[in-house]
C-alpha cells in the first residue's frame, strides 16, 4: 500500500484561519475540479505540468503540498482506477482531496 498525504490546492497565505468550514474560494474549488478531471482521466501530464493550469499560482504557491500527489499518481498501473475517498475544504482554501487507486 502506497499512502500520498498533501493538498491538492494549499495556500497558507490566503487561509481564513477565523472558520474552519469557511466558504471555499472559487479560485480554489476550479483548481480542485480541475485536478479532479485529470485524475479521473489518467492525464497525469496535465498534473506534472501543473504550473500552466488556471489558477495554478494561488493553489500551489509552493509545491511541498502538491508533490505527493505526483509520487502516488506515479505509480498507477494501466486499468487502475482513480476514487475519491473523500472531498472537501478547510479554511477557506485548504483542498482535503483524498484518493485511492485501484
Amino acid at each position: 500500500m502506497i499512502i500520498g498525504s498533501g493538498n491538492i490546492v494549499h495556500n497558507l497565505r490566503r487561509i481564513d484561519w477565523e472558520d474552519v468550514n469557511a466558504p471555499t474560494e472559487d479560485w480554489a474549488r476550479v483548481f480542485d475540479e480541475t485536478a479532479k478531471d485529470l485524475l479521473l482521466t489518467s492525464r497525469h501530464d496535465a498534473l506534472v505540468a501543473y504550473q500552466q493550469l488556471e489558477f495554478a499560482s494561488a493553489a500551489v504557491p509552493t509545491n511541498d503540498h502538491y508533490l505527493p500527489l505526483l509520487y502516488t499518481i506515479g505509480l498507477q498501473q494501466p486499468g487502475e482506477t482513480v476514487q475519491f475517498l473523500f472531498e472537501g475544504f478547510q479554511y477557506a482554501n485548504i483542498s482535503m482531496r483524498c484518493i485511492r487507486i485501484r
